[in-house]
């Protein structure tokens, strides 16, 4: 289900053919794709479901999904993040961190503390992360499958 006073963030529009705007029903092949290209275990019916519930945003460069984040609410203050993918050959140029920051707007308008997880060797999702207000509060223990690399919690307060 959506939630309507979490799902106010309108899309924007950069540079040279990149745009930032809603996750579609239409993304989900492009964004399994995207998931199945860096390895990570999503079927298609997982993103399906992921877009079901989430407000969604994704990075579209030319007509092409290219970056893709999500967030789900629970309850009146709290929300998670995950599915935040950019390709590989559009990583380090702040696509993920716009996409970030579309949710984090849409969260802290809702005045929703964020937890998210990342792998605890991921140090270029770690230091986004930190940049933006997360700090690490837990540790799950072979959280990933089917790699069973392990995860830090990380939680943002409102903003």
């Amino acid at each position: 289900m959506k939630h309507d006073s979490f799902a106010n963030s309108s899309a924007s529009a950069s540079a040279a053919g990149l745009r930032y705007r809603k996750f579609a029903p239409g993304d989900v092949p492009a964004a399994h794709a995207l998931s199945m290209a860096l390895g990570w275990p999503y079927r298609a019916e997982d993103w399906q479901f992921s877009a079901n519930t989430a407000i969604a945003f994704v990075a579209e460069e030319r007509g092409v999904v290219i970056g893709t984040a999500m967030c789900w609410k629970f309850g009146a203050d709290r929300a998670s993040l995950g599915h935040v993918i950019v390709s590989s050959a559009h990583q380090g140029r702040g696509i993920g961190r716009a996409l970030l920051r579309h949710l984090l707007a849409v969260a802290d308008a809702a005045h929703a503390a964020v937890f998210l997880e990342v792998r605890t060797d991921n140090e270029p999702a770690h230091a986004l992360y930190a940049s933006e207000g997360f700090t690490v509060v837990g540790l799950r223990k072979r959280y990933y499958a089917p790699s069973g690399a392990d995860a830090h919690t990380m939680r943002r307060e409102p903003q």
